[in-house]
Parts: C-alpha cells; sequence; structure tokens
C-alpha cells in the first residue's frame, strides 16, 4: 500500500501534543498517551475510507487527507494551529532535561530510543504470523479471503499501525 498521507499523522502528533500542552494542564505522558490514541482513530478513520480503492487512487486518496489537515492547519480553525505561523511548544509540563538547546543532546537520546523501539516493533510484527498474513494479503488478497481471512480488516490494520507509528518516528 503506497501512502503519501503519512505527513498528516506526523503533523497530528506534533499539533496535537502541542495543542494539549498548551491548552491543559497534562504532564507530558498523559498528553501523549492521549494524542497517541487520536493518533490511531485518524488513521483507522483515513483508512478506513482510503481502503475502499486501491493502487494509485488509494495514494491519492491518502494525498487528499493530507492536503486537507495542510488546510486546516493553514487556516487556523478555531485559533488552534496558529496558523502560517506554527504553534509553540508550552514547556511548563515538560521535563527540563527535554527544553532548550543545552539539552538538545538529550533530545536526540530520545529519538534514538523512539526509532530502536519502532524498529524492534516492526520487526516484531514482521516476523509474527500477523507479519505472515500481512505479506500473504499484499500477495495474493484472493487466496488469503478463501482461507477465511478478511483483507479489508488486515490491511486496515496494518495501515492503522503504519499511522500510528508515524509520529513516534519521526
Amino acid at each position: 500500500m503506497l501512502s503519501f498521507g503519512h505527513a498528516l499523522y506526523f503533523a497530528a502528533g506534533a499539533y496535537g501534543l502541542a495543542i494539549v500542552l498548551q491548552r491543559t494542564d497534562m504532564p507530558l505522558l498523559i498528553a501523549a498517551v492521549l494524542v497517541l490514541v487520536a493518533a490511531i482513530a485518524l488513521a483507522t478513520l483515513v483508512g478506513a475510507v482510503s481502503l475502499r480503492v486501491s493502487g494509485v487512487s488509494f495514494a491519492m486518496v491518502t494525498l487528499a487527507f493530507a492536503q486537507a489537515g495542510n488546510v486546516i492547519a493553514r487556516r487556523n480553525l478555531g485559533g488552534y494551529s496558529g496558523g502560517e505561523e506554527g504553534i509553540g511548544l508550552a514547556t511548563a509540563n515538560v521535563p527540563d532535561a527535554l527544553v532548550g538547546v543545552v539539552n538538545t543532546r538529550n533530545m536526540y537520546w530520545l529519538a534514538l530510543i523512539l526509532l530502536v523501539v519502532v524498529y524492534v516493533v516492526v520487526t516484531w510484527v514482521q516476523r509474527s504470523r500477523a507479519g505472515h498474513v500481512v505479506e500473504a494479503t499484499r500477495e495474493n488478497e484472493m487466496r488469503v479471503r478463501v482461507l477465511g481471512q478478511a483483507p479489508y480488516l488486515i490491511r486496515l490494520l496494518t495501515f492503522a499501525i503504519a499511522g500510528t507509528l508515524a509520529p513516534r518516528s519521526g
């Protein structure tokens, strides 16, 4: 499944976390979990619509959703996104070790840890029975359907997982 729309999930994660931290007094971890749940819901919703088509049409539909997200962010609907100027990160509830230029090294280590976790999870899923079913669906959807599996649900789950991992690994 070729998706041109994964920037939508990256932006939803970044903007979502910034908005939640700016508008609430939630600690960073709770805000991140809330945004993660929202990213899962967004990826599932977009996937449910996009997977009605396949091939180049699928890629174009995912691109259309990403462009719609871009338009919403730039128009600053509700005053949440900051429009063309973007949104600043409220650092009151962010640990001091992650704030400022002096602590850039800590951000790099955190990004590396997240990248390794995402890699390990993706490798584990790919080598599991579920990963083999996903590969089988990619290779021969009809055979998977004959074996009693639901290719649409498998593709939707795969799309939702990929959309969920996008903001975490970027």
